[in-house]
């Protein structure tokens, strides 16, 4: 057996059927939230699911996506996020959330909200689109150019407020931890690595060292036993 015992399970999907495969699977759910109430109703869904299944809540990891953009202070990364937004083409947008969605977008009026379609594509994004347009009464082309260039998590600040907000969101039932992409490469990382994770260490939600050498270990997850995802399979729940 390798040292994990199995190898870690990495799922992405927000649709009813996809939320119940993870719950059932998965030991970490990488997602997407347009905003803090959404994400902790996902969080209760899918331990609640876990547990129905025979598993524990804590055995399914929730990290979503986080895409900080931070400055030395609040205006300067709020210009920086402005900045970054002028640079993106509406249709760019649009064309991406289209292939995420497999459907046709080029027919809608861009200047009108996004109607209610089905989606044969990725149920999260497109639930993610329409809390951001009827939250914020998005036009079709607005929206494009949120979508192009939308960080998730809206976590734009020092790197104080920024932590500030990942710590709400662990503190208040909507993560276990965070996926952190980038606005910019390299840039983006170091201004987290060098700015958010001291402070986040200093309130003691992040690690000072490792606590083992795997990425399970890593990520808080039990090595399980021989057998263990085999039970599962077959429907025994984890303890069989």
């Amino acid at each position: 057996r390798p040292p994990q015992g199995y190898p870690v399970i990495i799922q992405a999907g927000a649709s009813p059927k996809g939320r119940d495969f993870a719950a059932r699977w998965s030991d970490v759910i990488f997602c997407s939230h347009a905003s803090l109430d959404s994400a902790k109703d996902f969080y209760q869904d899918i331990k609640a699911r876990a547990v129905r299944h025979g598993r524990r809540a804590e055995d399914v990891k929730i990290l979503p996506m986080a895409t900080p953009i931070i400055g030395p202070t609040t205006e300067a990364a709020r210009e920086t996020e402005q900045r970054l937004a002028d640079l993106v083409p509406p249709l760019a947008g649009l064309s991406t959330l289209a292939y995420h969605l497999d459907v046709d977008l080029s027919e809608l009026p861009l200047d009108e909200p996004l109607p209610d379609v089905d989606v044969p594509g990725v149920q999260g994004h497109y639930q993610e689109v329409v809390e951001m347009t009827r939250h914020e009464g998005l036009t079709l082309r607005e929206l494009g150019k949120r979508y192009g260039g939308r960080t998730e998590g809206s976590f734009v600040g020092t790197a104080t407020e920024v932590a500030d907000g990942m710590e709400r969101w662990f503190t208040e039932g909507a993560c276990d931890g965070f996926t952190v992409g980038a606005v910019h490469t390299p840039g983006a990382f170091e201004d987290f690595v060098r700015q958010v994770v001291p402070e986040l260490q200093r309130r003691g939600l992040f690690r000072t060292e490792y606590e083992g050498s795997t990425l399970r270990e890593h990520l808080g997850l039990e090595r399980p036993e021989a057998g263990q995802w085999r039970n599962r399979r077959h429907g025994h729940g984890d303890n069989a």
